[in-house]
Parts: C-alpha cells; structure tokens; sequence
C-alpha cells in the first residue's frame, strides 16, 4: 500500500473545498460568478466615468488637425514672402535688409502701400 505524505492530502483537502465545498462554505464557481460581476460593475462605472473623455479625445483631435492646416496654409504664405522679397531684392532694392524688413515692406506693397523711394529698375 503507498502512503501518501500529510501535505500532499491537505492539498487534496483544500481543492475539493473549492470543488465540492461542505455546508456553510461558498462554492468555487459562485465566488468566480462574484469576482466576475465585480470586474463588470467596475468597467462599467469606469466607462460612465469617461463618457465625454472620448468626445473631448475627438475634439482635441480635430483642434490639432485645424492648427497643422492654419500652419501649413499660412506657413506656405509666409515663406513665398521671404522668397520672393530674397529675390526681388537682389534686383529692386538699393540697399540689403532684413528678414523683417523686407516682410514689412512686401506686406505694405501688398496691401497697397509701397514704398517706392526703396526701390529702383533693374538695368
């Protein structure tokens, strides 16, 4: 006859009272039914919680899209001015200026305001 080690059937014990639990003890499949029900109201007061956290993610998204548009659209214009007054001012003005200034000036001609002492016929 094998003799089994006293360890060895307290372990034996303590999982058929999970399986076949004695009166007054909880069965295993209830407790597992109970940590399931938990986990379930848990996401669910966790996704009542973030309800207008996906609206705002979705505004915030469509808020970065604008701004790359305003910047590229806007970028664009900012950086042809600079070509443009790099080049005209090899061959129209007198005298070399800044980044600034020549924005300043190329704006004022724009809007109908040059200046037009600053400037000479190429030749």
């Amino acid at each position: 006859m094998i003799e089994i080690p006293a360890d060895v059937l307290l372990q034996q014990a303590q999982m058929r009272a999970f399986t076949d639990p004695l009166e007054g003890q909880w069965d295993f499949k209830y407790i597992v039914s109970l940590l399931v029900i938990q986990v379930t109201a848990i996401l669910i007061i966790m996704l009542k919680r973030t309800l207008y956290l996906g609206e705002l993610i979705q505004m915030l998204t469509e808020m970065v899209g604008e701004l790359v548009r305003f910047f590229t659209t806007f970028g664009v214009i900012i950086l042809l001015f600079l070509l443009i007054g790099r080049f005209l001012s090899e061959q129209l003005q007198e005298k070399i200026v800044s980044y600034w200034q020549m924005f300043l000036e190329l704006f004022d001609a724009f809007n109908g305001k040059p200046y037009f002492s600053n400037f000479t016929v190429a030749g």
